[in-house]
């Protein structure tokens, strides 16, 4: 008697163990293979969106930049260097989910490497299988527009870049500081020295400009150049003739002339900013920051009827 009991309940636990074994293999376990890959990909996708919206957003705060602040120079590297960086970092990402280890497996058998879905099978039905193929050619047609926007706006950063270093000796060049440090009468021999110097500076500056703007128009640079220039060298005649309240008097309208040439170079900088290329681009990468909602939200909600 004891021992049919005993066959009894080890033929129960035998049968309970195969039907959670099943239950295990055929729907517990794919179920949680989703789920981890769906996470790991909204994880992903997650730093791609906040790398876009956050080169948006120091584009933005670039082109509010004033070159009164005090500041300026800090807060146009600081803006431009997290550009870079954003646009790097999100190109790198976009290149190791082409090359990773995790795929994504489609209709056809064909991988991508992308992380997503446990391998298609029998284990892989309903909404998991569904997803497969839906979901995966979506994420590879949101790297693929993701690539495309990084790429044209990494040469909006290089313009940017490229143009700043043209005009830095501009920016960093204080008249304040150079010539009205020094007494026009005891040291004016130094400051006609200073004053030939900017004026070589600034024509390396304008020379070089031609080469780097390529088919952005310079015009109201180069004028506000040659007015400093103008100005340097009326200082210096004034100098040498000896009329030195003139040349106090033509000093103060030399830091007001490179006031004004310093916000007509940045109008310059911003001018690849509010180009019809760049405009589409923030176009373009505005619709992709919200392609990245519409699926990030998707994927959240699976995620939750998974769970």
């Amino acid at each position: 008697m004891k021992k049919g009991w005993v066959l009894l309940i080890l033929k129960i636990v035998i049968f309970l163990g195969v039907l959670f074994a099943l239950y295990y293999f055929l729907f517990l376990r794919p179920r949680t293979i989703l789920v981890r890959n769906l996470v790991k990909l909204q994880s992903e996708l997650s730093k791609n969106r906040g790398g876009l919206a956050e080169n948006r957003i120091f584009i933005v705060e670039f082109a509010r930049l004033d070159p009164k602040d005090p500041n300026f120079l800090f807060k146009k590297e600081q803006a431009l260097g997290i550009i870079q960086r954003t646009n790097k970092e999100g190109l790198e990402r976009v290149k190791e989910a082409k090359t990773g280890d995790l795929l994504i497996r489609g209709e056809s058998g064909n991988t991508s490497k992308i992380p997503t879905f446990p391998p298609r099978g029998r284990a892989s039905v309903g909404m998991a299988d569904s997803l497969d193929g839906g979901l995966a050619r979506s994420v590879e047609a949101l790297y693929g527009k993701t690539e495309n926007v990084l790429n044209r706006q990494g040469s909006v950063v290089e313009k940017l870049s490229g143009l700043g270093s043209s005009l830095s000796s501009i920016y960093y060049y204080d008249p304040k500081t150079d010539l009205e440090s020094l007494d026009v009468v005891s040291q004016k021999e130094e400051l006609i020295a200073r004053s030939e110097a900017a004026i070589k500076g600034l024509s390396r500056i304008s020379a070089g400009l031609k080469e780097q703007t390529g088919d952005l128009s310079t015009d109201s640079v180069q004028n506000e150049i040659d007015k400093t220039v103008e100005s340097l060298s009326v200082f210096i005649n004034l100098l040498k003739n000896g009329d030195y309240q003139g040349a106090k008097d033509e000093r103060s309208e030399i830091s007001n002339q490179f006031q004004r040439l310093k916000e007509e170079a940045f109008e310059l900088e911003l001018s690849v900013i509010k180009s019809d290329g760049t405009v589409k681009l923030l176009t373009d990468e505005t619709n992709l920051i919200l392609e990245y909602d519409f699926y990030l939200e998707k994927i959240d909600s699976v995620i939750n009827t998974r769970i």
